[in-house]
């Protein structure tokens, strides 16, 4: 979320400059998750909002394990859908991936040159 530019100090969710524009809880997880103890700033808060992101558990998925199991289920001819719905049973929690994840890393295999596409199952009509 991206507030002005201002630094806050002392700020009441009762009456915040800022009800007219965000959510009350919006503005209240805001601040207690980026605030340090000499108020709001929102030049100090994003860098904390980055960290966050780089070190939650959702943006450290990609491992070799992972990409091994989706690579030799492809060759298998297993559908992206199949895979995730496998992963879910065989692997840890955290090493489970959705299959719109899967379909995104046979595409960066592709840009990269790679062929796992031409390997996934086509359903549907085919004419003769």
């Amino acid at each position: 979320m991206r507030l002005p530019r201002r630094i806050w100090t002392n700020l009441s969710l009762v009456n915040p400059p800022l009800v007219n524009a965000y959510h009350y809880s919006t503005v209240s997880r805001e601040l207690n998750r980026n605030s340090p103890p000499n108020g709001y700033s929102g030049a100090e808060a994003h860098p904390l909002s980055d960290i966050r992101k780089r070190t939650s558990l959702k943006a450290n998925k990609r491992h070799s394990h992972t990409d091994d199991i989706i690579r030799g289920s492809v060759i298998l001819g297993w559908s992206p859908e199949a895979i995730s719905l496998r992963m879910t049973v065989e692997s840890k929690v955290t090493e489970t991936l959705s299959h719109t994840t899967i379909y995104r890393r046979i595409e960066e295999n592709r840009l990269q040159g790679g062929h796992l596409y031409r390997q996934l199952p086509r359903f549907g009509k085919t004419r003769w």
